[in-house]
């Protein structure tokens, strides 16, 4: 199984548990299930953590008093103080507490492998600064417009497409690189021209809205015998768009 962390809906034979909070439908089946799964997991030796990683992570969290996240060479020098050495054991380490949720470490690209997230609403706050409603939720707009960056943010929250420029105010220099992998990792963002430094967010697309003609391929998605969970299409926007990219650079 590719991804054994995720539990399928096997009885249904389908990816996710459908739910209802108005009538309660299908809740006492994720309860149900969540109570097995973490019966199962406490009696499987193989996911044991012994106890110079529970004080490692507890020497992690305790920062999360002060700080958001950690450098990576912050926490191996936690885990040197402890006798935890060498990036691949720490890499480790950090691929199991983040496989349990108790801390956010993504490792495909170099800017993701340098944070550890140890409070996750700095990256909800920090996703929100460009998956929003624009409309409803306004920056300072007496500060976007001394940056120059006033068509950037309408560009961003009428359209969707934003900018290297736009990236860099909202989330600052420093974390642009980490925010801009995550959103591409998790499929928030994809780039649109790369020549342009233009960027998709189809999150932030309204419901309805009209794009200008594009005089070359086009596709169709029809989900009339089905549904999707919210923010899928979005993703699934993500993919196509950069799929096609790629078969645009390699022709």
């Amino acid at each position: 199984d590719e991804f054994p962390q995720i539990v399928k809906n096997s009885s249904d034979r389908l990816l996710y548990f459908p739910c209802d909070n108005k009538d309660g439908f299908g809740i006492l089946r994720v309860r149900k299930t969540i109570e097995e799964i973490a019966l199962a997991e406490t009696i499987r030796p193989e996911r044991h953590i012994s106890m110079r990683m529970v004080v490692f992570l507890d020497k992690i969290l305790e920062r999360a008093k002060s700080s958001e996240y950690l450098d990576f060479g912050t926490v191996k020098e936690i885990g040197l103080s402890i006798g935890i050495t060498g990036d691949e054991i720490i890499r480790k380490c950090l691929n199991v507490f983040h496989q349990r949720g108790l801390l956010v470490y993504l490792s495909s690209t170099e800017a993701l492998r340098n944070i550890v997230v140890i409070n996750p609403q700095w990256l909800v706050d920090n996703l929100s600064k460009v998956i929003r409603d624009g409309s409803v939720h306004r920056l300072n707009e007496q500060e976007v417009e001394s940056k120059g960056l006033v068509e950037d943010m309408k560009m961003t929250y009428e359209r969707g497409f934003t900018t290297l420029d736009f990236l860099q105010y909202v989330w600052g220099k420093q974390h642009q690189g980490f925010f801009l992998d995550l959103m591409r990792q998790t499929m928030l963002l994809c780039e649109w021209r790369k020549t342009q430094n233009l960027f998709l967010v189809p999150s932030v697309l309204q419901t309805v809205f009209v794009i200008d003609e594009i005089d070359e391929l086009k596709c169709t998605f029809d989900f009339k015998q089905s549904f999707l969970p919210n923010g899928v299409f979005q993703q699934i926007m993500c993919m196509c768009v950069a799929h096609s990219a790629l078969k645009v650079k390699d022709e």
